[in-house]
């Protein structure tokens, strides 16, 4: 309890306010959780952890193997969401072709993978400091449709209309 307190104290830099849980059991970390724990110990953003715990498709095995902890990128949603039988999830963002790419080669994964994995993502869009012009062309060029709901326009993520059209606009549901 001790330790707790003394936790508490060291992570808010001041002495907690209010009422403190009584103490219990004690409670273990599991390995995963450890990991994330000694990252943001040493100071790390969550930007950072993030990237550190960054799993893609060439990821997947390997931190399955070593039973690390992952933070999964739409491809690798997408992977592991077809091999549990979902057919459709949502997500904020898809990456995409970075700028910069005719000379970096930085070409998301989730690209390829939206063409090669019977999975349906719907997205607000790419993240729009990617080169989304670009993007676009590379999701055409694999065969991907980019379809808009009740719009005809590519939302930037954060925002509604890029100013880039979709292939094609659905207006209402459908059910199968």
């Amino acid at each position: 309890w001790a330790g707790f307190v003394r936790e508490t104290r060291s992570f808010l830099g001041r002495e907690p306010t209010g009422p403190l849980p009584a103490p219990g059991p004690a409670v273990r970390l599991t390995p995963r959780q450890a990991e994330v724990l000694r990252l943001v110990a040493r100071g790390h953003s969550d930007k950072e952890v993030a990237q550190a715990l960054k799993l893609s498709r060439r990821d997947i095995a390997y931190a399955v193997a070593q039973r690390r902890l992952g933070a999964t990128t739409v491809a690798a949603t997408m992977i592991v969401a077809a091999l549990a039988g979902i057919r459709v999830f949502a997500t904020g963002g898809i990456g995409g072709v970075h700028r910069g790419a005719g000379e970096s080669f930085d070409i998301s994964a989730d690209l390829e993978e939206l063409a090669r994995t019977a999975v349906t993502v719907v997205a607000s869009g790419a993240k729009a400091i990617l080169d989304l012009p670009k993007t676009l062309e590379y999701l055409e060029t694999m065969g991907v449709p980019v379809l808009g709901y009740r719009t005809d326009r590519f939302p930037a993520f954060f925002t509604r209309d890029s100013g880039l059209p979709v292939v094609g606009h659905l207006i209402e549901t459908f059910r199968n």
